[in-house]
This record gives C-alpha cells, sequence and structure tokens, in this order.
C-alpha cells in the first residue's frame, strides 16, 4: 500500500513537472507573439500616423480640381454658345449675300 502511494506520488510529481515545462514554454512563445505584435504594431503607426495628413491633402486638392473643372465646363458652355452664334451669323450673312446676289442678277437680266 505504501509503495503504491508512493508511485503515485512520483507519478503526479512528474505530470504536475511535465505540464509546468508545458505552461513554461507556452508562456515563452506567447512572450515571443507579444513582443513580434508590438513591433509591427509600432511600425504600422510609424508608417499610417500621416496618412491623415496626406488623405486631408489628397481630398483639398480633390476638391479644388473639381472645382476648377467646373469654372473650365462653364468657361467652354459659354465659348461654345459664343461659337454657335458666330456661326449662326455667318450662316445667315451667306443667305443674305446668295439673295442680294440672285436679286442683282434678276434686276440684269
Amino acid at each position: 500500500m505504501l509503495a503504491f502511494v508512493i508511485l503515485a506520488n512520483v507519478l503526479l510529481t512528474l505530470l504536475n513537472c511535465y505540464i509546468a515545462f508545458r505552461l513554461y514554454r507556452l508562456r515563452r512563445t506567447l512572450v515571443r507573439v507579444g513582443v513580434t505584435l508590438t513591433r509591427v504594431e509600432q511600425r504600422i503607426h510609424r508608417i499610417f500616423a500621416p496618412a491623415p495628413a496626406f488623405i486631408f491633402k489628397g481630398q483639398q486638392g480633390t476638391h479644388s480640381l473639381h472645382y476648377s473643372y467646373q469654372r473650365l465646363a462653364f468657361q467652354l458652355a459659354g465659348l461654345q454658345q459664343s461659337l454657335m452664334a458666330i456661326t449662326l451669323i455667318l450662316r445667315l450673312c451667306q443667305r443674305q449675300g446668295r439673295r442680294y446676289r440672285r436679286q442683282k442678277g434678276l434686276f440684269k437680266g
């Protein structure tokens, strides 16, 4: 009976030592993972920390470009209307010239 108790204690001790060793290795692994994640977070922070300023600058540039585009589109529409008016005037003048030449030709004959 005494031998069984001693053997059971020895086996429990060995089992506890094995569990303690596995927990120690797990702790070491978790510490390494934690250090790696901390380094990754620091690097990502260094990379993305200036991002809001760049995004804001890009938004301002986009807004300025949009405003310039609208202004140019408005100017282009005005220019197109002016060219259409000039074209219409030139066509009317050509028609008047043809009529005048026809009338002049009729009176000669």
